[in-house]
């Protein structure tokens, strides 16, 4: 905590800053926190300076943007608490008062706050704590300091609560570093062989000319471009769902992939025209990408171990079974929580309501 301004006229103004930095998975309720119940869930940051001192608060808190949270409804109506996490700082514009003594003169604060830990949500009880801050009363009399201290800029939200300042920009250019790096190598790679081809256009004659064969490439890219296509599906049904009750399952993903590429499989080998004017190097091809059909078949069975690349490729597996010997900790939902107590056999039932005091 401390002021922004080491020296202050009489009837001057300045800011006292307080920086706050938060453990991981903890917060704190924010000054714009509003609660509908009654009594009110959580408290809202509050800074208060007793009367009959050298500078009072004049104006709002600022503060970074608080993030919301859907608590649930109990009664009164959605809870939306505003809280603030990792590290930041919340400004009180002060005046000092005409009388003030010149030199360095105490100021007593008082901070009102409420920390909760987000995982559990269990919170500590509400708690005022008070400080003191010094600063310098210069003989001068102004209604406004005589430093140019610039607008109040709300500090962003880090994602680290230590070295915010010097992570942030790192972050950034490694950001754009890699962003260059993709589209680099994207263009080297559209542009490499035209490229070659004006360097060297001799090379044009020893390319093989189109027929069949072309026909063939292109539509085996198509079955390889629907592989693709559920794999893209597949992520986004994974970003979506986060994590559970997937619409693509592991095994069905397998399955679906198998059908694919045995459906091009017997094209590339001619089954289709009953190996009719086929010859043995696409038979081959045909049979290997049928055998690589087989396998992502046998990759579909329960409990069948995949290798590293189709683990990458497939998404994650079911969840395991919970063991009935570990607690469950249900967040929020007392009908979801006897629900699983019940499930669970004749188990205890823990009911907190620490963080709702």
């Amino acid at each position: 905590m401390k002021v922004s301004q080491a020296e202050i006229q009489r009837g001057g103004t300045a800011e006292l800053i307080v920086r706050y930095t938060m453990v991981r998975n903890w917060y704190i309720y924010a000054p714009d926190h509003i609660s509908p119940s009654d009594p009110p869930l959580g408290r809202p940051f509050e800074i208060t300076i007793p009367e009959g001192q050298i500078a009072n608060g004049e104006g709002e808190l600022t503060f970074p943007p608080s993030q919301k949270k859907n608590m649930g409804d109990f009664g009164a109506g959605p809870e939306i608490h505003s809280v603030l996490k990792n590290t930041g700082e919340i400004r009180l514009p002060l005046r000092v008062s005409k009388d003030a003594e010149p030199g360095k003169q105490p100021l007593k604060i008082e901070l009102s706050f409420m920390a909760c830990e987000e995982k559990t949500g269990i919170c500590d009880p509400p708690t005022t704590k008070t400080y003191n801050v010094a600063f310098t009363v210069s003989e001068k009399t102004g209604s406004e300091s005589t430093s140019n201290s610039p607008a109040v800029k709300q500090p962003p939200d880090s994602a680290e609560p230590s070295d915010a300042g010097d992570q942030q920009p790192s972050a950034k250019k490694k950001s754009l570093f890699r962003i260059i790096l993709g589209m680099g190598i994207f263009g080297l790679t559209m542009a490499t062989p035209f490229v070659l081809l004006a360097l060297f256009p001799g090379w044009l004659k020893s390319m093989p000319r189109s027929g069949v064969w072309m026909h063939t490439v292109k539509v085996f890219l198509g079955f390889l471009e629907i592989a693709a296509a559920l794999k893209f599906f597949s992520n986004a049904d994974i970003a979506y769902f986060g994590g559970e009750d997937f619409l693509i399952s592991r095994q069905l993903f397998l399955i679906l992939w198998a059908a694919i590429f045995l459906a091009a499989g017997i094209y590339l080998a001619g089954a289709h025209r009953l190996f009719r004017n086929v010859s043995l190097p696409r038979i081959a091809s045909g049979l290997l990408v049928t055998a690589l059909s087989v396998y992502f078949f046998t990759c579909s069975i329960p409990g069948a171990e995949l290798d590293q690349l189709t683990t990458a490729l497939a998404p994650p597996p079911p969840p395991a079974p919970e063991d009935s010997s570990k607690p469950v900790i249900v967040k929020d939902d007392f009908d979801e929580g006897i629900r699983q107590a019940k499930a669970r056999g004749d188990k205890l039932t823990l009911i907190n309501f620490t963080g709702f005091t």
